[in-house]
């Protein structure tokens, strides 16, 4: 597949679904679907914290930090005049660390806002309406809930960073038919 194209990128510590054109028109037809954010797609993370049951949003305009920046690092940073940006989230599971299995729904860890709180960590199903760099990574750790393995945005120590590309949908340019690929990560090892 020599003549493959990328199409979208992934931040280098993400797994996950990637988008590859075996062709020129296909590729251009591809990224106009990412341009034109027409391409659904959907990530899931551990975080830090017991976050709340439920689903929420974060819009908070993103920019690179200027300090990061002179010292040749790339990190991005709420700010009023930043690149507005869009995420949604659900919560799917929530694990209290050394207690025992993953539990998910109403009721399975505490209900109380614990951002803080070392002996927790939440799955959630993250969904980016913007392509940001680095969007999703930022956007958690500014609510309080860094990805774990994130050392960018301070993330607790895992093994890898826990953000996975879970499914990407659009349509095939070939067939006109949507196309939708999923993409199963187990975190067993490494969050322990």
């Amino acid at each position: 597949f020599a003549q493959a194209r990328l199409v979208h990128r992934l931040d280098a510590s993400t797994s996950g679904v990637l988008a590859l054109a075996l062709d020129a028109p296909s590729a251009a037809a591809l990224s106009q679907q990412w341009r034109d954010r027409s391409v659904s797609k959907r990530y899931e993370a551990v975080v830090a914290g017991a976050l709340p049951d439920g689903s929420g949003e974060v819009c908070l305009a993103l920019s690179r930090c200027a300090v990061a920046d002179r010292l040749g690092l790339t990190r991005m940073v709420p700010a009023r005049d930043g690149l507005p940006c869009r995420t949604t989230y659900t919560v799917t599971r929530r694990h209290a660390n050394g207690a025992g299995a993953w539990a998910g729904g109403s009721g399975s860890g505490r209900d109380d806002d614990d951002r803080g709180s070392a002996g927790f960590t939440t799955t959630v199903e993250l969904t980016p309406h913007t392509g940001r760099l680095h969007q999703l990574r930022a956007h958690m750790a500014a609510i309080g809930y860094p990805i774990l393995g994130d050392d960018i945005y301070s993330g607790p120590a895992a093994t890898r960073l826990c953000l996975h590309a879970k499914s990407l949908a659009f349509v095939e340019p070939a067939s006109g038919q949507t196309w939708r690929v999923d993409s199963h990560c187990d975190w067993g090892a490494a969050i322990t």
